[in-house]
């Protein structure tokens, strides 16, 4: 996605990876996920950065849902700040994010699901039956 200017910062390429991680507005939330949670964004592609951060060799399962909940505030701030509406606050943004992630987490199953045996039957033996 190439926008142009960047309406928050004035850099002259907009993409969704400066929107999301670079431009100046993004980098409040990212310096509060520092603080608050402990995770920092490693170096990320142009290309394939999107993809990356779903790399368990990058970042952990629990860092990655973090993540990208921290690009959604990100995001709706923008749109927020786009559209006239109050910008987010990045460290009130981060306290949510903290409290979306625990929301959504769900406890680890200790039994297994049971073994469902599916077996095909023709149309017309399923009317029979």
């Amino acid at each position: 996605m190439d926008c142009g200017v960047c309406k928050l910062c004035k850099h002259s390429d907009e993409t969704i990876l400066h929107a999301l991680i670079e431009c100046e507005h993004a980098k409040l939330f990212w310096a509060e996920a520092v603080l608050q949670r402990g995770i920092k964004l490693p170096r990320l592609h142009p290309a394939s950065w999107a993809g990356d951060i779903l790399q368990r060799d990058l970042l952990s399962k629990e860092d990655a849902a973090v993540a990208i909940t921290v690009m959604w505030c990100i995001w709706s701030s923008r749109n927020n700040c786009l559209h006239g509406k109050e910008k987010f606050q990045p460290k009130r943004s981060l306290e949510l994010v903290g409290e979306l992630v625990s929301a959504l987490e769900l406890p680890a199953s200790k039994q297994k699901a049971p073994a469902v045996k599916h077996v095909w039957r023709s149309r017309r033996m399923a009317l029979l039956l």
